[in-house]
């Protein structure tokens, strides 16, 4: 059963649902910046996931206090789901500020189609 506390629980719920409005605010300014981009359809894939993961935090967040975890496994649990959802736009931020499609097409030689070369 959870030796956590209802104090701690609210806490950890509070702080993922900080988490989740951050990240729809990252996710927000990204978009402001597709234009930027040096490739516009993968910054609108990162404004996307930005927005729709924050999202799943806050939801996650609010929800927090329903889950009977052990204080070490909920620590784990919220860690992970923090990291993963922000390592997720993380990398999508810098594939396209990188430039990443151009190498992802050398990678994958033919298989993408010329009109895959058509920006938008």
């Amino acid at each position: 059963m959870s030796g956590n506390t209802t104090a701690e629980l609210a806490g950890v719920a509070r702080r993922i649902c900080w988490f989740g409005v951050l990240l729809i605010l990252l996710g927000l300014a990204t978009g402001a910046f597709i234009p930027l981009f040096d490739n516009a359809r993968q910054g609108l894939s990162a404004h996307t996931a930005g927005v729709q993961n924050g999202i799943v935090l806050t939801v996650l967040g609010l929800l927090w206090r329903h889950l009977r975890l052990a204080s070490r496994l909920e620590r784990v649990a919220a860690v992970a789901s923090v990291f993963s959802l922000y390592a997720i736009w993380i990398a999508l931020v810098l594939a396209c500020s990188f430039g990443a499609y151009g190498l992802v097409r050398k990678l994958l030689g033919g298989l993408i189609s010329a009109r895959a070369d058509v920006r938008e």
